[in-house]
């Protein structure tokens, strides 16, 4: 696994789609958890084959755990592709939300956002606490 800073523009993408996201409920950002839960309701019965729509979720949703643990937003490249994910400093571990919403709504699943958050942070650091992540160079 491959973990790296965002570029400049990796970055530009995620900060538009986070005001994507806010767009879409007339709101602005930050997205409280209970819009977060809205946008995902709304987005999964009506826009389940819009990709931009979907990965708006998925930066909006890790934004709720970024907020919550301070995690930085980066670049995972791994055996399964790249995506931009969330890792706690200076470890090799990440999680990672676009792929985690995308799945969901692709399974037509409902999902509670803030169990979700709250169970993929205790994961992360229960990991972590158990030695299963290595350290990340800066």
């Amino acid at each position: 696994m491959d973990i790296r800073p965002l570029s400049d523009d990796e970055e530009g993408c995620r900060q538009e789609a986070l005001a994507l996201a806010a767009n879409y409920l007339d709101s602005t950002a930050p997205l409280p958890m209970e819009k977060v839960q809205e946008l995902y309701q709304v987005v999964a019965e009506n826009f389940w084959d819009y990709d931009k729509a979907q990965i708006a979720v998925g930066i909006t949703f890790g934004e709720m755990i970024a907020e919550r643990t301070g995690w930085e937003w980066v670049r995972v490249t791994d055996e399964y592709g790249a995506e931009a994910s969330l890792s706690p400093p200076g470890y090799l571990i990440a999680c990672h939300p676009i792929s985690m919403i995308q799945k969901r709504i692709a399974a037509n699943e409902p999902v509670d956002l803030a169990e979700l958050r709250d169970k993929t942070i205790d994961v992360i650091e229960r990991r972590i606490a158990e030695g299963c992540a290595g350290e990340r160079k800066a």
